[in-house]
């Protein structure tokens, strides 16, 4: 697809932006209309073209009749200075030059062989407005007058900084060091350039060894958002990013009544036979007790002993938890096929290995069928035949990755090292 003027179509959108800022044709000499480019028309164009704010956006507007191009209603037009007028580029960051061009274009560019870096290594935490306050900064700060405004450029960058911004924080920092729009303070400076450093800034990192500081000191306009220290800048940046993650899907889990039904089918207690039923909510009632999902308590029982209390397997794992003579005795189960003792003894076995693996359900379940010495010398589930299976018949009723623990438990029950391999 071609543009009007030939080229791309973002090459055609540029020229049309560019004839907004130029004078009012007048009839040369041969009767024809002489364009002149307005001073600054060719830097503002290059800042739109960085910014990504050439192409149409839901906040662009077309340009009014006066030929005056207008900023989306987050970056409001440039005011005047507020202090001196610097020449070009003047105090730019180490390693880059100022190109000016006889139009009136004047851009930050690096010097020869400098490579810019990528997002990631800019230290960027938050990406896409950041970005954009960034560039519009850099605009404000290094235009011709009148459109130059250290001050817009200062909040841009300050903003920039509040999500995390590396490069902005930097920018800000040598606006700080030599005086650009604000008064010389070598302490904000040095702070942000330490913050940029320790985001991945690294630029910053040799502004931050060349200019270090005692304390943090913070520029106004981050400690009048609660952003005093890089801890709460990086809280204040992950709550954000938190907010804005998209929910996780709930996962389906399958209800008491279908996981103590032999056919996994009913779906209410009341269809249940009076034992398997009374046997279901006594679990309820000792997994809530012990902080536990009766869930994935009920799943356990199921791939162990499918519910029968005398069960016993070959390697002589008993009851409904098939709970070993070595586990039944740690965790003080006196009768393995006492339905109630049992459940006891393997809650309390279940509950100690999720706070031994931090929560993580598919270790703590591999070592209850394989025990934890197990899972520790494989450094994850072994694999084993058996284990494998297994974790595959619970999890069909009980798929969550995390259950919450309690570190507490660790202490009360000592870990074995010699735990038994597989029941």
């Amino acid at each position: 697809m071609a543009s009007d003027n030939g080229g791309t179509p973002a090459a055609g959108r540029l020229r049309r932006i560019a004839r907004v800022f130029t004078r009012r044709p007048r009839p040369g000499r041969s009767g024809r209309s002489t364009i002149f480019p307005r001073p600054g028309a060719l830097a503002l164009v290059g800042a739109l073209a960085v910014a990504g704010l050439a192409a149409p956006t839901a906040h662009a507007q077309k340009p009014p009749r006066s030929g005056e191009w207008v900023l989306p209603p987050d970056v409001p037009a440039p005011r005047a200075p507020a202090g001196p007028i610097e020449g070009p580029g003047a105090g730019d960051a180490p390693g880059t030059e100022v190109r000016a061009v006889r139009e009136g274009a004047v851009e930050s560019a690096p010097t020869v062989g400098a490579v810019a870096p990528p997002p990631a290594a800019r230290g960027d935490v938050l990406s896409g407005d950041a970005d954009r306050w960034t560039e519009m900064g850099r605009f404000f700060e290094h235009a011709e007058p009148p459109t130059r405004d250290l001050t817009r450029a200062r909040e841009l960058y300050c903003r920039a900084a509040a999500a995390g911004h590396g490069d902005a924080m930097q920018r800000l920092g040598w606006m700080y060091l030599n005086g650009r729009g604000v008064a010389r303070h070598e302490g904000m400076a040095g702070t942000m350039f330490r913050w940029a450093a320790e985001l991945g800034n690294e630029r910053a990192s040799a502004l931050a060894a060349a200019h270090p500081v005692a304390s943090e000191s913070a520029p106004p306009c981050l400690s009048a958002a609660g952003i005093s220290t890089l801890s709460a800048l990086k809280a204040r940046v992950e709550a954000a990013r938190a907010a804005a993650r998209p929910a996780p899907a709930p996962v389906p889990v399958a209800t008491l009544a279908s996981i103590a039904s032999p056919g996994a089918t009913a779906q209410t207690l009341e269809t249940l036979s009076p034992d398997r039923r009374r046997l279901v909510e006594a679990v309820e009632r000792e997994a809530r007790a012990a902080l536990m999902d009766p869930r994935l308590v009920l799943a356990v029982i199921r791939a162990e002993s499918n519910f029968d209390p005398m069960a016993r397997s070959p390697r002589n794992a008993l009851g409904l938890m098939q709970l070993i003579p070595e586990t039944a005795q740690r965790f003080k189960v006196r009768d393995p096929f006492d339905p109630l003792e049992n459940v006891r003894g393997g809650i309390a076995y279940l509950r100690w290995l999720l706070a031994y693996y931090r929560g993580d359900v598919q270790l703590a379940l591999a070592a209850y069928n394989a025990g934890e010495g197990t899972v520790d010398k494989y450094r994850g589930v072994p694999p084993y035949a058996e284990t494998i299976g297994y974790l595959q018949r619970i999890r069909a009723f009980y798929p969550l990755e995390r259950h919450p623990f309690d570190l507490e438990v660790l202490g009360a029950t000592p870990f074995r090292a010699g735990s038994p391999a597989l029941r």
